[in-house]
């Protein structure tokens, strides 16, 4: 698209100012500053977010630079950095706008290329452990008037999930670990069981994307000779078609993960569930029928850790690929698993609260090719599970196994067949039908355990935790030590400096790293926030004695915050066990089970305690059978909530006001497929707010060359943030007509919205002969951005055409104030010389 003179040349247009004197780009932020100060609009978009302690922020924009000068000015909080990523075009701009403002260097500003150096330098490996890392948008990115905001916002994200899973492959992050000791009580049988379980057959993996809905029939058909994988996301749509999967796979830590998966836990016992050590706690203690775990039982060296499959990521769809390889099939046939978006913008199958919440219209991604040949949108994440699942295929080939997709709208992956249904050939063992049913051979695999096995392992697992609460305490007890002798070593509390004390604090360390090996680490791990506090951005400048004395200090009292923190843990991981312990009595309190259930937010317990104890159930006396009932209905309601955390987000990420910048980056960038298929999803539903499609209606009918209809789709936008885009299409076309009486008005609409289009509205009315209207709009722009010397030249020559020859002089002589050797206005003001010498 040619550039129009309606269009903001960012890398040129002045700053304006509201009338709290804050100065801002309009093309990034608009209106959002222009009633109300900065920092209202800041509390308003971040909350506190911006005070919280031990967090590593990094920001997308920086709102013209005013919220980087907010975040200067109320202070940094401690153990916490800021880092903000800026458009390239943007960057020098702002960096000169805060040129004499002296940064906190636990502030930066820096370009997308490189970004991560500069993370490193503010030690986002720590943050990311302790998961007080936080990506955000600035109010300009969030609202993305400049659409490379919203691929900068992508980008970054990408980049830092990808990291995020390598560096947790290497060094679990606390929930990681926390989870890991919740679950320890249900990690009784590893997954490894099932290693060569089912040689030669065919399973099928049921993932959440819109083609799921395509295959349930043929799946339905073919049920007996399938093993059916199902993600934990799908399970409600699997139950509203009546289908019960024979392996549940979940893995995600998160509480979201609970929100999409809670209804697995509807199925009855004979479904197998396999989870990550790291899996959502709820889902895992709120399980009624059988359980493998992969990875370990515990986060320290033990003799309860035994051999065991690990965790294959990022996805739970790589888990479960990697996990059919292992038990032995010979194909996996992929369903709903699409990694990209339907043509009508669904990135999941109906039930979903992704499908429920609506089409993510408003979503910006990469495009990627089809098992049929077509393009379809899709996101980096999902282009990244493309590549890992590729390669899984190439190694599950190598393997004797064939991964087919038979969606034909699904992403074309490298190494996974595309065939239809009806050409699958479904294996049989040894050529013979299939005698024995899957969940025959689960539960040969994976047996119930009895009430004397799990009894038996709640107390071995109990005895390890208190082994090792011991443990830690004992490092406590050498923690301390080490205060003491590094006061000594810098004579502090009336000590003169002595170096003997380094020799004890050196045999202290030795001792933590070589008899607590493993269990050191983690309360370190444990008590890494504070040490974050003393981290230096500027780690190269050298250290003073008194910066070395703290840093010695603050390590052990890190370790010692970490045995506090840890001992914590564990108290509460010997809380529930011994709610497991009193489970398995012979005379349970069920009172005091609904009560603990109830303080572990694990009210679903009931059922697994009613199911693994069915005669003490049955004689309950009347108030525990009431207690029960009152469990039963409080997991319940847990259940059929709809009202989750997770719906909020799939609403938000549902709704249209992503479109117009969806839209406007598509026709910059003369995409007529991508334009016509928003098109298509908007008309597709119903909304109250139809500037959206009028304005992609518009963008689509220019680039096939109909202005007049696209004219009609802009003047349907009376109001909204579309309004501006059409204002500005509707004078470029207009121009492009000789319509200026049209261009004129429209031009005139944007002066009212910003200041920022008044010299293009001066401008044309100069071309139209209207002088003394152009010098006024002139003038009264300059009020507001006083530093715009490109106006004033423009005024000065208005001024001079008029015969205006003070006005004119004054123009050219304020330009040279501010710019001294600029060359045009020189050679105006000797002009204006060169005639009054003439003239006397």
């Amino acid at each position: 698209m040619a550039s129009s003179p309606i269009e903001p040349d960012i890398a040129t247009a002045p700053f304006v100012s509201n009338a709290f004197g804050e100065r801002y780009l309009h093309a990034v932020n608009r209106t959002a500053f222009a009633t109300i100060g900065a920092q209202a609009v800041f509390q308003q978009h971040f909350g506190d977010k911006l005070r919280d302690e031990d967090t590593l922020n990094i920001v997308i924009g920086s709102d013209s630079g005013l919220l980087l000068e907010q975040v200067h000015r109320q202070g940094v909080p401690a153990g916490s950095r800021f880092l903000f990523i800026e458009l390239p075009e943007l960057l020098p701009r702002i960096q000169e706008r805060l040129a004499d403002l002296e940064l906190d260097p636990r502030i930066k500003i820096v370009p997308a290329d490189g970004w991560y150096r500069h993370a490193q330098d503010f030690s986002l490996d720590s943050y990311v452990y302790i998961d007080r890392l936080r990506l955000l948008n600035s109010v300009g990115a969030a609202d993305a008037f400049l659409p490379d905001y919203r691929l900068l916002y992508r980008r970054v994200k990408t980049e830092l999930d990808t990291w995020i899973w390598a560096l947790r492959g290497t060094l679990k992050s606390s929930r990681f670990i926390d989870c890991q000791l919740v679950n320890a009580a249900q990690a009784q049988i590893p997954a490894i069981r099932l290693k060569d379980s089912f040689p030669g057959r065919t399973a099928i993996l049921l993932g959440g994307g819109p083609s799921l809905d395509d295959i349930l029939p043929w799946l339905k058909q073919h049920r007996r000779e399938l093993v059916v994988f199902a993600v934990s996301r799908v399970c409600r749509r699997l139950q509203e078609e009546g289908i019960a999967p024979d392996i549940v796979c979940t893995i995600d830590p998160t509480s979201l993960s609970f929100d999409v998966s809670k209804e697995m836990l509807k199925f009855g016992d004979d479904v197998l569930l396999v989870g990550a050590y790291h899996a959502s706690p709820p889902l895992l203690s709120q399980w009624c029928g059988r359980y493998v775990y992969l990875g370990e039982r515990l986060p320290w060296p033990s003799d309860l850790n035994e051999p065991n499959l690990q965790v294959i990521g990022p996805t739970v769809t790589n888990t479960a690929l990697a996990l059919a390889m292992e038990m032995g099939f010979n194909q996996v046939i992929l369903g709903g698993v699409d990694l990209c978006f339907s043509a009508e913008g669904y990135s999941h199958a109906a039930g979903s609260n992704e499908r429920i919440a609506g089409p993510a219209l408003g979503h910006m991604g990469p495009q990627i090719i089809t098992n049929s040949g077509h393009m379809a949108e899709t996101s980096d994440a999902l282009q990244q599970a493309v590549n890992d699942i590729a390669r899984q295929a190439y190694a599950a080939q190598e393997r004797g196994c064939q991964f087919i997709n038979p969606a034909p709208n699904a992403a074309c992956i490298p190494n996974v067949l595309h065939r239809s249904l009806d050409a699958i050939q479904l294996t049989t063992l040894d050529g013979e039908p299939l005698n024995e049913d899957a969940r025959e051979i689960l539960a040969r695999y994976v047996p119930d355990a009895d009430a004397t096995t799990r009894l038996g392992y709640y107390q071995r697992l109990d005895k390890e935790v208190a082994a090792t609460e011991r443990r830690v305490h004992k490092i406590a007890e050498l923690a301390q030590e080490a205060l003491h002798c590094n006061d000594g070593l810098f004579g502090r509390n009336g000590q003169s400096p002595d170096f003997k004390y380094k020799h004890k604090m050196d045999k202290i360390e030795k001792r933590l790293e070589k008899d607590f090996k493993g269990i050191a680490d983690l309360v370190k791990h444990y008590g890494i926030t504070p040490f974050l506090r003393v981290i230096r951005p500027d780690r190269d400048k050298a250290w003073t004695d008194a910066e070395i004395e703290t840093t010695g200090r603050l390590y052990y009292e890190a370790y010692l915050e970490g045995t506090t923190r840890f001992l914590e843990t564990l108290k509460t991981i010997r809380q529930r066990l011994a709610t497991r312990l009193a489970e398995e009595s012979a005379t349970p309190d069920c009172l005091r089970l609904v009560n603990d259930w109830a303080s572990f937010n694990e009210a679903g317990r009931v059922r697994v305690w009613t199911h693994q104890h069915p005669a003490q159930a049955a004689a309950l006396p009347a108030d525990a059978a009431a207690a029960l009932a009152t469990a039963e209905d409080s997991f319940r309601q847990v259940l059929e909530s709809m009202d989750t955390a997770h719906m909020t987000r799939c609403k938000t990420e549902a709704g249209l006001s992503n479109v117009p910048s969806k839209a406007s980056w598509l026709f910059r960038h003369k995409d007529s497929a991508g334009l016509q298929r928003l098109v298509t999803g908007l008309q597709k539903i119903t909304a109250e707010d139809q500037a959206p499609l009028w304005l992609a209606s518009g963008y689509l009918a220019e680039l096939e060359g109909r202005p007049e209809d696209a004219l009609g789709c802009y003047q349907n936008i009376a109001e909204g943030p579309a309004l501006e885009d059409a204002l500005r299409r509707i004078s470029a076309l207009s121009l492009g007509q000789a319509d200026f009486s049209s261009a004129l008005l429209a031009l005139e609409c944007l002066g009212h919205l910003s200041p920022s289009y008044l010299p293009q509205y001066a401008e044309l009315l100069r071309l139209g002969g209207g002088a003394q209207e152009a010098a006024d709009i002139y003038s009264r722009y300059l009020e507001q951005v006083p530093d715009d010397v490109a106006a004033m030249l423009k005024l000065g020559q208005l001024y001079q055409e008029q015969g205006i020859e003070d006005g004119a002089r004054w123009a050219f002589t304020y330009v040279l104030e501010r710019s001294p050797q600029n060359q045009a206005a020189l050679s105006l003001l000797q002009s204006l010389d060169a005639v009054r010498e003439q003239q006397a």
